[in-house]
């Protein structure tokens, strides 16, 4: 199967009629704003979860921040949460100038450890009763580096965060929460339409008061109006409050105000916030909502075939799911070996971009960041789980509207760069060991070159060339110096046949190929390996197609089928402009070939071109085909 012509994107809003059509109706009503489209959103989400109250707003963000301020968040209060996660579930604590505490993650399932925040919330009261922390996490809270407030608040709440859309251990939670008198900020934007014990993640999980959940509606997510939010909870108290301050504290909304019913008057009980959802949005909501389970279920589909395909492949490791929940599969986070240098995700997720196929990285743990570092002194090691999973996960395209075919094509790749991988690790251990053992047999030769050259002519031995290498990455390309010393830019930057500028010593070198014996040193350092594609120079590689950038996927290599087929190139570029003939005749043709041997690349295969390299060069050479 060949590579994607069109780019695969990691996310896609599943859109259809039915959301155009309540669009139109708002528009057509010229009410656009807050209104009866909101309204009825919230009854009807309300009723979807299974909650008493929904209050819809413009994020989650924003109702994250009102839950917090509906129970009292105060400054130098503390509130912990998962440092596995958006900037958003940390950052609404930060705007009460109260102080997140992080609670390392379970390894499986990503979400909030509940032993951990058992431990850590004995921890943290022992502190404020006066004792010294024993936890990192609550070290560096209590330590404040960075002037945080002098007064010490209580541990007032816990924002779990049901990650990639598995509901967190709600009950394990909820003991702990009512153990300690705290609230639980319930942060579900990945979580529309998961399950928890049979019940909607939303609704009345562990019979909390001061229990809310909040939802995003963000372009990714399952259920989306573009940009929005839900706060849902079973307290009169806490739905009044936020809706109160949703809209800058005014007692009553620019529904009751403008409509024939509403009247001008209203007064302003608290200074409030301009969150408030408008009805171009709660339409949109409202055509997802009657589609919510359809759309996850197609998700739940696909995350299914992931798994099937993914099964026994010993470098990945997929999603947990655990018993008593219904996943919402907002994101599909697979796993590669932390560390592995034959499979690093961060090469994995340039890979998967260079054969058009979006993907992403869920989370960089908030304590790593430089915000958490400088306030509160947070260091990697601090919460091990969080940060070991990080470096190790990647995250799969996974919506709705995604196709068998776009999924099967996923999958081909995928496991085009697993099989890869093997090559890869036993091609880097014979690269490694045969440079080195050629670099040493070959030291008197190396030697003897070195002296002819420095008496050839003028300048240094080496000649250093930037090289466009894996990924498109620069590095120095090291060959015998075969021409003299010009000033930078004079003549032709591709050489042919007859150049004047090559030296007498070196037309026998090029001759010989005696002049790349310094790539072995390439191949050391890893920057090269002994059989790939040849390396181009940059300004070649800027002008490659979509399919032809699957070369920099690999690492280049000394010798390739093209180099063996095509040993004395120079002779095609005779001319007064050997670039144009280059780039014209030439590289299309050692392109094309070079795609063929990286679409048959095996161990086996790589030992025939360098066995082919070392006949050919004591055999009559031969061409490239050019039109």
């Amino acid at each position: 199967m060949t590579d994607r012509t069109e780019f695969l994107p990691f996310a896609v809003p599943d859109i259809g009629h039915e959301e155009l059509e309540e669009v139109r109706s708002v528009l057509e009503s010229g009410w656009l704003t807050t209104g009866a489209k909101v309204a009825a959103f919230e009854q009807e989400f309300a009723a979807y979860v299974g909650a008493k109250y929904a209050v819809a707003v413009n994020s989650c963000t924003a109702a994250m921040h009102l839950a917090l301020e509906a129970i009292g968040l105060q400054a130098g209060d503390f509130v912990l949460t998962t440092p596995y996660t958006f900037a958003a579930t940390a950052e609404v604590i930060r705007y009460f100038d109260a102080a997140p505490v992080f609670v390392d993650v379970e390894a499986d399932t990503l979400n909030i450890d509940p032993l951990c925040l058992a431990a850590t919330l004995a921890d943290l009261e022992r502190c404020l009763g006066g004792a010294q922390p024993t936890l990192p996490a609550v070290k560096r809270v209590m330590d404040r580096p960075s002037g945080q407030p002098s007064r010490l608040g209580r541990v007032k709440a816990v924002i779990p965060v049901h990650m990639a859309g598995h509901p967190c251990d709600m009950q394990a939670i909820s003991v702990l929460a009512k153990a300690h008198g705290i609230a639980v900020i319930d942060d579900a934007a990945h979580a529309c339409s998961a399950q928890y014990g049979g019940r909607p993640i939303g609704g009345d999980l562990i019979g909390d008061p001061t229990f809310a959940t909040c939802f995003s509606f963000y372009a990714t997510k399952t259920l989306t109006t573009a940009e929005g939010g839900m706060v849902t909870t079973d307290d009169e108290a806490i739905a009044s409050r936020i809706r109160l301050m949703s809209l800058h504290g005014i007692s009553k909304d620019a529904w009751k105000r403008y409509t024939a019913e509403g009247s001008w008057y209203y007064e302003i009980t608290a200074p409030g916030y301009k969150y408030n959802m408008p009805d171009v949005l709660a339409a949109l909501g409202l055509a997802q909502l009657r589609k919510v389970d359809a759309m996850r279920l197609r998700r739940d589909a696909i995350a299914r075939r992931y798994d099937e395909a993914f099964a026994g492949v010993a470098e990945l490791e997929t999603p947990s799911t655990r018993e008593g929940i219904r996943h919402a599969w907002h994101l599909y986070p697979l796993r590669l070996p932390d560390g592995s240098p034959a499979i690093s995700r961060d090469d994995f997720v340039e890979e998967l971009r260079s054969r058009q196929i979006g993907s992403s990285v869920h989370f960089i743990p908030l304590h790593v960041h430089p915000y958490y570092r400088s306030t509160y002194g947070y260091q990697s090691a601090d919460l091990p789980v969080a940060f070991r999973e990080y470096r190790r996960e990647i995250s799969l395209p996974i919506y709705s509207r995604m196709t068998d075919r776009d999924s099967s094509g996923l999958l081909t790749r995928c496991s085009r760069r697993l099989n890869s991988s093997v090559t890869g690790r036993t091609m880097r251990a014979l690269d490694f060991v045969v440079s080195l053992v050629a670099l040493v047999m070959l030291a008197p030769l190396l030697l003897i070159v070195a002296i002819i050259v420095k008496c050839s002519s003028p300048g240094p031995v080496l000649y250093r060339a930037e090289r466009a290498g894996r990924y498109g990455r620069p590095f120095t390309l090291y060959k015998f110096r075969s021409m003299v010393v010009a000033s930078p830019g004079t003549g032709p930057r591709i050489t042919a046949t007859g150049d004047p500028r090559i030296t007498r010593v070196g037309r026998w070198l090029r001759r010989t190929k005696l002049d790349e014996l310094p790539q072995f040193f390439n191949t050391l350092k890893g920057d090269m390996s002994l059989v790939g594609p040849r390396p181009e120079d940059p300004a070649l590689v800027e002008t490659y197609s979509a399919d032809q950038r699957r070369l920099l996927t690999v690492k280049p290599g000394i010798t390739s089928p093209a180099t063996v087929l095509n040993r004395y190139e120079e002779e095609l570029l005779s001319g007064p402009d050997p670039e144009t003939v280059y780039r014209r005749d030439v590289l299309p043709t050692k392109l094309r070939m070079e795609l063929e041997y990286l679409d048959r690349r095996t161990v086996a295969g790589d030992l025939r071109v360098l066995a082919h390299t070392v006949v050919a060069l004591f055999a009559r050479p031969t061409r490239l085909g050019v039109k």
